[in-house]
Formats: structure tokens, sequence, C-alpha cells
């Protein structure tokens, strides 16, 4: 078989796996949730030509919203509400789907807002589960709405979001930053997360997104400014240095280089994606070069243990590393991400498994809850076989605006 034709042999064997075990995923959301595994069977119908598959993600629609009718009440982006009507809006814009958004959302949505209203009262910015993962919502609706009175209304909510930013921001001689909403190891300390997944980086790719639609400019763009180079200011300066980048950063102790991983959540790639974005909104050509530079570095590390890849999920996994350079190169053309992306994806290919009844699967190190069989988007077989889509339609859809990619 060619390549396209085992990429199809697994998704469909990925869709079979799936749909064995379709009522395990009690979740709402992008993250852990139906709505990622909802996006996924979207798109692989599309893939596949395939009405049924087609109805099976339409179900998923119906048994989400009767979740939240039967009191399902966890708003965040990452594994509630939020998310799944992300998933919705962008199925609609994508013209994947159609369905009456509007109906649907003004019923709850000001719920969304009242618990983005509570992060933002507890400082909980977090891009996943707090304040601008219910931004990424807002920002949603505002770019697909056309009622001009609903527009407006999440407009204010936006204008509000970039407010909270402003006043809750840390701001020193190394440029912007925020304290992460995750407990220091260190007592008295203040601890800088410089992960994608939970802490600047997300900041700063969310402000390119409300910046790029024109909204806020004269606010966000300092704050751009700033956070850019408070994250350069990090940067490893040891040349033996695996990672450029940490995890994290103690605002007041003295700065300590150590390796950060090869994945998504955390390390150089997260910082470089978001350096890359912020480069493009802001036409800034020297940011784009060590943008670049960055995410050149990391696709060149290759050792699985030194870079603490265990397993295939998007999050921190082979398959991650396989869509994120594909898409790189499909962006810049530069042939070190075309090299990174069929490497990880040979490793990927290495890494599937199957159970006693031959149903595909990979093993996902989920940190302290150790090994998992997820079917979730960010660290499941849906993020993989939207990974494999990704790549047999040369990133057509671009699904992964959900995770910052």
């Amino acid at each position: 078989m060619n390549a396209t034709e085992v990429n199809l042999s697994i998704l469909k064997e990925i869709k079979n796996t799936i749909d064995k075990n379709a009522n395990k995923e009690n979740n709402l959301g992008l993250v852990s949730g139906i709505s990622g595994i909802m996006i996924f069977r979207f798109l692989l119908s599309r893939v596949l030509e395939c009405e049924k598959e087609f109805e099976k993600a339409k179900s998923l629609i119906t048994e989400g919203l009767e979740k939240i009718n039967d009191g399902y009440n966890d708003p965040s982006y990452g594994n509630g509400i939020a998310g799944f009507f992300w998933a919705l809006q962008f199925l609609q814009e994508n013209s994947i789907i159609e369905i009456d958004n509007d109906a649907i959302f003004c019923q709850i949505e000001d719920y969304i807002y009242e618990a983005m209203d509570f992060s933002i009262k507890n400082r909980n910015y977090d891009f996943l589960y707090g304040a601008i993962g219910y931004g990424m919502f807002f920002l949603k609706r505002y770019k697909t709405i056309e009622n001009p009175n609903l527009k407006n209304k999440y407009l204010k909510i936006l204008e509000e979001l970039i407010a909270y930013l402003h006043t809750s921001k840390i701001e020193n001689t190394h440029g912007i930053m925020w304290q992460s909403p995750q407990e220091s190891d260190v007592k008295n300390e203040i601890n800088i997360d410089l992960g994608l997944a939970h802490g600047v980086p997300s900041i700063l790719y969310f402000l390119c997104l409300v910046y790029e639609e024109g909204l806020c400019k004269e606010k966000i763009r300092p704050l751009i400014k700033g956070i850019n180079r408070y994250m350069l200011s990090t940067k490893n300066i040891s040349k033996n240095m695996i990672s450029l980048f940490p995890t994290y950063q103690y605002l007041s102790l003295k700065k300590e280089e150590h390796i950060s991983r090869l994945g998504w959540c955390y390390g150089d790639i997260g910082i470089g994606l978001s350096l890359l974005k912020a480069a493009d909104v802001t036409k800034d050509v020297l940011l784009k070069k060590e943008a670049i530079s960055i995410l050149i570095h990391s696709s060149k590390r290759r050792d699985l243990k030194q870079n603490s890849v265990l397993d295939a999920g998007i999050c921190h996994g082979t398959y991650g590393l396989f869509h994120i350079y594909g898409k790189l190169f499909k962006k810049t053309k530069i042939n070190y991400f075309k090299e990174a992306s069929i490497h990880w994806k040979e490793v990927s290919d290495d890494m599937v498994k199957y159970d006693e009844d031959q149903n595909i699967y990979y093993s996902i190190h989920l940190g302290d809850r150790n090994w998992s069989n997820p079917y979730s988007l960010l660290e499941g077989l849906s993020g993989i076989g939207l990974s494999i889509i990704s790549d047999i339609t040369n990133h057509k859809i671009e699904w992964d605006e959900c995770l910052f990619i």
C-alpha cells in the first residue's frame, strides 16, 4: 500500500474502535469530550465520502444538547459547554453543518460569560479551563455572527477580557507576563507558566487572534510586544542545552536553565508557534526570523527519551509533532519541517497497538494518571485521526485552530 492507503486504513481502524466505545466519553469539551470526536467524525465523513459517518457525527450534536438539557454544567472550553459550542460554530463556519446556533447559544451563553467572569475574578486565565478558553468561544461568535446587537455584545465581553489581562499583568524590565493560576512549588514565589496549554504563550496567541480581527488594537499591541520581550528573555543561553526554553520561570529567583519537553503543551514548539503568530499579525520581520529559528531548532530534536516523547497523542506525543511540523511546512516550505513531519509519522506508525479484539489503540501517557487509551482530541484517537486527515487533505480545514496551531 502507498502512504495514502496506509493512512486511510488507520483512519478506518480508528473509526471502528471509536464506534465500539462511543459511550465511554462523558465530557462535552474539545480537549476531553465528545466535541473533538464530533469534529473527527464530520471530517472523516468527507474523506471517506460516507453518509453513514456523517449521520453518526450529527448524532453527537443531539447527544451534546441532551447532556446540557439534563444538567451537564461544566462550562469550560477544555471539558465542557464552551468547547462544545465552539465546535458547533466551527462546523457551521466551515459549511460542514447547517444549524441555528443563535437559537441554541442564546439560552446558555450568559452562563459561559458568568464562568468567564468568575475566572477573571480569580485570576485564572488558563486557556483550556479558564478565561482564555471562554474568550475563544466569544471571539468565534464575534467573527461569525451577523446580528449587530449580538456582535456588539461579544465585543464588549472581549473588551472586558482584554481589560482584565491589562490589570492582572506583571511588568518588569524583561517584559510582560502573568502569574500562573497553578500554585507554585516554591513557597512565596510567583510562578510564570511558559506552556502553550496553560501559560503565557496561550495569552499571546489569543491576543494575536483578537488583534487580527482589528479589535482593541491600541490596547493589545503593547501587550504583544511586552510578552514577546519577556518570553525571549527566558531563552536558555547555554549552547549545550537541548531545549531553548524552560517549562516555567520563577519571578524573583535567579534564572535557572532547564530542559523542557518536545510537544504541543510545553516547550519550544508552543513558544515558537505563539511568537510566529505575533510576528505575522504585527508584520515584525525580525521576530518572524527568530520564531522560525526556534521552530527549526525544535525540529532537529529526535531522541524520544531525551525529549520526553513517550506516546502518540497530539498533546505531547509523536502524532502531535507529525501534525505541527507538517502544518509548518505548508506555511513556510522549509524542508526541515517536512523532514521532521515524515520522521515523526514513521515513529508514530511504530506505536500502534491492537487489543485482543483487534481494536486499534495507542497508549497515552497522562503523567500522574499513568497510561490510558482515550478517544479525545488532545490526548486520544480522535486527535490522531484528525492529524492523519490533515495530512491527507493538505491541512484544508484547520480544525487545529482550537489548539492555537
